[in-house]
């Protein structure tokens, strides 16, 4: 992971309004990424279905920092179903990606929790 680095991909379904945006809880969150976990960020997919977005990326921006701005994509106007090309073409097949995302893989993170108690 430390040679290759971790892939993000993030993706907001749902129709959101600027008064659910929390700059202080983003702020937090990006600065946990960044400066918290130590993982090397190779990329940042963000795909969003909400023109909210439009006006909050600018300020997501300017918080991460020059090194996560340089991975971080956006996908803007996505729906499930032509999120799974734009990621075939980063190299990122379908095959490990989750059923939700409109992958093949059928993991149960409470059967993985369990098995490891």
């Amino acid at each position: 992971v430390q040679r290759n680095g971790v892939v993000l991909l993030a993706y907001d379904d749902g129709p959101f309004t600027l008064q659910q945006f929390d700059r202080k809880l983003e702020s937090r969150f990006f600065h946990m990424m960044g400066d918290c976990l130590p993982l090397r960020w190779s990329a940042i997919h963000h795909f969003y279905d909400s023109k909210v977005h439009d006006y909050v990326t600018p300020f997501l921006l300017f918080m991460m920092g020059p090194k996560m701005r340089a991975r971080y994509r956006t996908y803007p106007g996505n729906k499930r179903h032509t999120r799974l090309p734009l990621l075939e073409e980063k190299g990122i097949s379908k095959g490990i990606l989750p059923e939700i995302m409109g992958g093949k893989d059928n993991f149960d993170i409470v059967r993985w929790i369990e098995a490891r108690k």
